[in-house]
C-alpha cells in the first residue's frame, strides 16, 4: 500500500557466518557491513546461474532412491496452463540427478494444463499421467521410446501400477511430439491402451522429431482411437507433409 511504499518488496535472509550470501541472502563482512546476494535469480535451462536454485514453477518432484533419480510426482492441483518439466533436479538432500519418469496419475483430471514439455531425460509414463486432462492441447515427449503396457513396481506406491491410459480423455490434444524411436506397440500384441477414444473423434496428430518411420498406428480398435493416423516428420525447411519449429512451436 502507499503507506509503506518505500519497501522494495525484496526480502533477504541471513546465512551462517561462514557462508557467502547467494540470491536473496545476506551476511556481515569482516568490517560489519551488510553484504547481500542477487535480488533475483538468473535462470537458464531451469537453473539459476548465480546460486544453483531450480525454477520448478510449482511442479512437484519425488526422489527414487533405488534408481538414484527424480520423477514428476502428484501435480493434479497444479495451477499452470503451460508446464515445462526440468531435465535435472536437486531436492537439497539427495544431490542432482536426472528426472527420468512421470508417476501414475501425476496430472490426472487437471483442467488447467494446456501445454506440457517433457525433457529427453523422461523415459517412462507410469499410466494415467494425463488421464482426464480435457483441456490439454500440446505435449512434447521426445525422450519416450516405448509406451510400456505392464504392471510395474514403483517407489511411490505400495502396489504395482498399470502403465496404460496415459492420454485417456485428452479430447483437445492435437499435437503430440515424439522422438524417432517412439514405439506405441513395443510388445507387438496391440494391447497398449494409451489413447482410448471412448467414442470421441480422433484429434491427435503425431509430430516426429526425426525422419525415421515410427510405430504409432492406432489400429482398428478404440484403444488408441484418439490418434488420427496423421504422422508428420521434422524438416528444417518448409516441406509438404513435414513440420518444424516456428517461434518454439511445432508447426505443420
Amino acid at each position: 500500500s502507499n503507506e509503506n511504499n518505500m519497501f522494495t518488496g525484496v526480502i533477504y535472509y541471513k546465512v551462517a557466518d561462514t557462508e557467502t550470501p547467494k540470491c536473496f541472502e545476506w551476511n556481515f563482512d569482516e568490517n560489519g557491513n551488510v553484504v547481500r546476494g542477487a535480488s533475483e535469480h538468473d535462470f537458464a535451462d531451469g537453473k539459476c546461474s548465480l546460486c544453483g536454485a531450480y525454477n520448478t514453477m510449482g511442479v512437484t518432484y519425488g526422489y527414487d532412491s533405488g534408481n538414484n533419480a527424480y520423477y514428476v510426482a502428484d501435480n493434479r492441483s497444479l495451477k499452470l496452463s503451460e508446464v515445462t518439466i526440468l531435465e535435472k533436479y536437486n531436492d537439497g538432500a539427495n544431490g542432482e540427478h536426472d528426472v527420468s519418469y512421470v508417476m501414475n496419475g501425476a496430472f490426472e483430471n487437471n483442467k488447467n494444463i494446456k501445454k506440457v514439455i517433457l525433457p529427453t531425460s523422461i523415459k517412462r509414463l507410469d499410466g494415467g499421467v494425463f488421464l482426464g486432462c480435457s483441456n490439454l492441447e500440446y505435449v512434447s515427449m521426445i525422450g519416450i521410446e516405448d509406451m510400456i503396457f505392464a504392471q510395474i513396481e514403483v517407489p511411490y506406491s505400495d502396489s504395482a501400477v498399470v502403465t496404460n491410459n496415459n492420454f485417456l480423455g485428452c479430447t483437445k490434444l492435437t499435437v503430440l511430439i515424439v522422438g524417432e524411436k517412439f514405439n506405441l506397440h513395443p510388445n507387438s500384441d496391440g494391447k497398449e491402451q494409451q489413447f482410448l477414444s471412448q467414442g470421441n473423434p480422433a484429434c491427435i496428430d503425431v509430430y516426429v522429431y526425426g525422419t525415421s518411420v515410427v510405430n504409432c498406428s492406432n489400429g482398428s480398435e478404440d484403444k488408441n482411437g484418439l490418434l488420427t493416423g496423421n504422422v508428420y516428420y521434422y524438416s528444417e525447411t518448409e516441406k509438404t507433409g513435414s513440420w518444424r519449429y516456428l517461434d518454439g512451436v511445432a508447426t505443420k
